[in-house]
């Protein structure tokens, strides 16, 4: 009846309810803040040819907490030609990377950073840990489990309608000209942008992925 006063223990299980709620609440934002502060290395490489099978430059910044704490470049022999092309577009050529180290060799040193760290890059996915697996297949190396985020996934659902290559991300957040297609600079500029891009939307769990590489 209209004015009865709710039973007691209806009232409790309500508020029991919803203590509950926000207690799930809570631990779900704890999670998400986890990945805001988490250790992150960003990465990008740069090919020698069309067939994206081998890398003659890699890239990497290793993040804690917000702040860099190594930044690392190598020129890397692919042990493969070179197209004139792509040689044009990154200036990388063969003559730079010969008496370097190959894949195999870095890979050892750098690998296990891709293991244990949460992986950054601008179309990571598609690209660059395509490569790095087929470097990996073709050394006969074991594969990987990476756990990484994508910049150019969270650009396209964050920013519709927007042009999201690093160029254009650069000049829409109005961030400085850069070495584009120079590994360490475009990892630097994706750094920049994941944290700009997780200012609009920000970054949780549910924009990690995991796959295996190699």
């Amino acid at each position: 009846m209209k004015g009865d006063k709710v039973p007691d223990n209806k009232v409790c299980g309500r508020r029991c309810d919803a203590s509950g709620r926000k207690e799930e609440i809570k631990r779900l934002i704890d999670v998400n803040r986890m990945v805001l502060v988490m250790d992150k290395l960003f990465f990008d490489i740069e090919t020698p040819n069309c067939r994206n099978d081998r890398l003659c430059q890699i890239g990497f910044i290793l993040d804690r907490d917000g702040e860099v704490a190594r930044e690392e470049v190598y020129l890397v022999d692919p042990e493969t030609h070179f197209d004139d092309r792509i040689v044009a577009i990154h200036g990388i050529t063969p003559d730079m990377v010969c008496g370097k180290a190959n894949f195999c060799e870095i890979w050892n040193e750098i690998g296990p950073l891709f293991e244990n760290f949460l992986v950054i890059g601008h179309n990571i996915y598609s690209f660059d840990l395509s490569v790095v697996g087929k470097c990996i297949d073709y050394y006969g190396m074991k594969p990987i489990q990476v756990c990484y985020a994508d910049t150019l996934l969270k650009a396209k659902s964050t920013l519709r309608g927007t042009r999201c290559g690093l160029e254009s991300l650069s000049e829409y957040f109005g961030l400085d000209d850069f070495g584009h297609h120079d590994a360490l600079e475009d990892a630097r500029r994706t750094r920049e942008i994941y944290y700009k891009l997780g200012e609009i939307s920000p970054w949780t769990r549910f924009d990690e992925k995991s796959r295996v590489v190699g």
